[in-house]
């Protein structure tokens, strides 16, 4: 950095400089004002953009986080001229979220699409119609956060947890603009966007039976069971579900998935379990004997298992009320805790690999978002005699004087070698166990 001083002709006040050496030779000049706190720190920034460019690398993150705070047109202009930055004059909030929706549209499903649309009429709502994407603060956007969730008139009114994801919607817009290197830091990298697996609850097999028994049909029963036995992703992965998909003979299930379709899993085979077997098996002879479908299990025909559920406009609203109904208190995220509560058991059932695989998440998902504390955890571990595991694992001692002597004398191995007397199988059962020799279970034999 070479942060020059001169004197003003015309003040006699000491004006700030700086002239870095750019890619092509140059050395221009830019004159910083009569601060000498900004000075320094524009002088520095300059120096660092301009060796940025001459190495062809990124310029570093306080470069960056400066460059944004400058409010002098003149020197942006004057940096822009020299290829040192862009220009962010059109970087309205308005005009970015627009061409963000319109870059999303083409690879997102309708219903995304309606999402990004309505975080882009709050933000409409909320910041001024002239803000920019540069102005906007990490306490601007904590305060967006809160505004969401304010009951109206003063604010949006929406429930904690749709104000959650769309204020990860809102972080996503940001991280985009992070990515072009329009912006040095998202403002919204700290608010909160999701709920961790601590804050959910997890619903019991004997709650789930509870739901069934107040379900009004065999198509409600199918849908809980497979909600909570499977986790599938409701309603997305159960619109489009056909009998064809089901194969009975081989116990599986064929999901397709809109969600991860661009991410090259469109679709993942899953277990018909026992639970929910028997619910669309009862469906399925159901829908035959009321000339809805012809088809038998393991045949190729393209009935919707769920026909009038996969239409419903109001599926979650009309699922709480038979939870209520069943005396299952308030659930949050209701089909994401039935989600949670499946993934939780096939990962306890099934290991972490296979229950990944038929969720459809990352094993980073799995722990940080489905991995819910169960009241059988603590019983479980209650169970466990941890003094009576240590004794059964100590194996019986032998003097050493008395097993070295005999161990010598008879040509065996030494203590160290030694198996346990008596130990206990996993069935209780005592085994005898003897000492093996250095010429192992086959006796001597003489060479021919």
């Amino acid at each position: 950095m070479s942060l020059q001083q001169i004197k003003s002709k015309s003040s006699g006040k000491t004006i700030y400089r700086c002239q870095p050496r750019l890619a092509g030779g140059q050395r221009p000049t830019f004159y910083l004002g009569t601060n000498r706190d900004f000075a320094r720190k524009a002088a520095k920034g300059i120096t660092d953009l301009a060796q940025s460019d001459k190495l062809n690398i990124d310029p570093s993150p306080e470069t960056r986080s400066w460059l944004e705070s400058v409010q002098d047109r003149s020197l942006i202009e004057k940096l822009h001229s020299f290829g040192l930055c862009r220009l962010v004059e059109d970087l309205s909030l308005a005009g970015f979220v627009s061409d963000f929706i319109a870059e999303k549209e083409s690879d997102s499903t309708p219903s995304t699409i309606t999402t990004y649309r309505n975080v882009q009429r709050h933000f409409a709502a909320f910041f001024a119609e002239s803000a920019r994407m540069t102005d906007i603060t990490t306490a601007d956007a904590e305060r967006f956060s809160k505004w969401l969730r304010t009951p109206k008139p003063k604010g949006e009114g929406l429930s904690s947890n749709t104000a959650r994801r769309r204020t990860g919607i809102a972080r996503q817009i940001f991280n985009r603009a992070v990515s072009l290197e329009l912006l040095a830091k998202n403002p919204f990298r700290n608010c909160k966007t999701s709920q961790t697996a601590a804050a959910k609850r997890y619903i019991t097999v004997a709650e789930t039976e509870k739901i069934l028994a107040v379900c009004p049909d065999l198509e409600w029963r199918a849908l809980f069971a497979m909600a909570r036995y499977l986790g599938p992703r409701i309603p997305s992965e159960i619109q489009s579900l056909s009998w064809a998909d089901i194969d009975f003979g081989r116990a599986t299930i064929l999901l397709r998935s809109p969600k991860t379709a661009n991410h090259g899993r469109d679709r993942r085979l899953v277990p018909l379990l026992p639970a929910i077997r028997s619910e669309l098996a009862a469906l399925i002879d159901q829908q035959q004997d009321n000339g809805q479908s012809q088809q038998e299990p393991g045949q190729d025909e393209s009935g919707l298992v769920f026909e009038r559920l996969a239409k419903h406009s109001n599926l979650s609203t009309t699922a709480r009320k038979y939870a209520t109904r069943a005396g299952i208190g308030e659930i949050a995220k209701f089909w994401n805790a039935f989600r949670a509560s499946a993934a939780c058991d096939l990962m306890d059932q099934f290991g972490l690999r296979r229950a990944c695989g038929w969720m459809g998440h990352t094993a980073e998902i799995a722990l940080k978002n489905y991995s819910l504390t169960k009241a059988t955890d603590f019983s479980d571990a209650g169970a466990v005699d941890f003094s009576e595991a240590e004794s059964a694992s100590k194996a019986v001692e032998i003097p050493a004087e008395k097993s070295n002597a005999k161990n010598n004398a008879a040509g065996h191995v030494d203590k160290g070698d030694c198996i346990p007397a008596k130990t206990k199988n996993p069935a209780n059962c005592e085994v005898s166990c003897i000492q093996v020799g250095s010429e192992g279970l086959e006796p001597p034999t003489l060479s021919v």
